[in-house]
């Protein structure tokens, strides 16, 4: 079982559904806080009906769920790119698991204060749920750029790392194998000893 888990298929796989899972489920919980602020956002004229109740609840779960499943697929595919192919060391789920983790994060705390100024600025509930809105998608967007960017740099800083222990297992591997090497070289290096008067 383990030797399933740990397979390139499953981590690749993993994460890309670990991504839409996060995007599904800060989708909801954005959503739980602002149908409570302004439930019209949810309806015509600024979206169509998804669902008929104006329970904050239901209406959060419908269009969290819908409006994010694929933002965590935009996201998960490129990453899971980023963190597995190529001949560089691979990072598994667990590795990416911080990176959407701060991600998210980010989102969350960049919708709240956007939003929060909007409110004060302009003291109108839909305004400033549009504006939480907007400011989730677009640092979701560039956050998964950079999300997949720092992926690649911690895969190259690993395969730098490994290419140093390489080359020093390397050298010390034929240190080994002629310990006199050094010293035939440091008695090559020495000038030749001059005549006793």
């Amino acid at each position: 079982m383990s030797k399933f888990f740990n397979s390139d298929r499953f981590q690749s796989y993993g994460i890309v559904l670990f991504a839409v899972l996060a995007a599904m489920t800060y989708g909801v919980a954005h959503d739980m806080v602002t149908a409570r602020i302004a439930i019209d956002y949810f309806f015509p004229p600024y979206h169509p009906v998804l669902v008929e109740s104006r329970n904050p609840n239901i209406v959060a779960l419908a269009w969290g769920t819908a409006a994010t499943w694929w933002v965590g697929l935009m996201l998960g595919v490129p990453l899971a790119i980023s963190a597995r192919v190529g001949p560089w060391p691979k990072l598994s789920l667990r590795n990416v698991l911080p990176l959407v983790a701060g991600l998210f994060g980010t989102s969350a705390i960049a919708a709240a204060t956007m939003g929060s100024l909007s409110y004060s600025r302009l003291g109108n509930e839909i305004e400033a749920v549009w504006t939480a809105h907007n400011t989730s998608y677009t640092v979701g967007f560039l956050g998964g750029i950079a999300v997949c960017v720092i992926a690649g740099m911690i895969r190259l800083r690993k395969q730098q790392v490994q290419s140093r222990q390489e080359l020093t297992a390397s050298f010390e591997a034929n240190t080994l194998a002629d310990p006199t090497s050094d010293v035939e070289c440091e008695s090559k290096s020495l000038p030749p000893a001059e005549p006793q008067s």
